[in-house]
């Protein structure tokens, strides 16, 4: 898919929960994704795509 993240930036007064990222995660299963120290949402192809 593709070889490098993509980074979608969060604004700052918007608060994802761990609640919610886990059920934005669970929604996306087929997507890597994580988050990084500066808020950002890193968005991956899973492995061996």
């Amino acid at each position: 898919m593709w070889e490098n993240p993509m980074v979608l930036k969060i604004p700052s007064d918007w608060k994802i929960t761990e609640e919610n990222f886990f059920e934005f995660c669970q929604i996306n299963q087929d997507l890597q994704i994580e988050t990084n120290k500066s808020g950002e949402l890193l968005i991956m192809s899973p492995n061996g795509s």
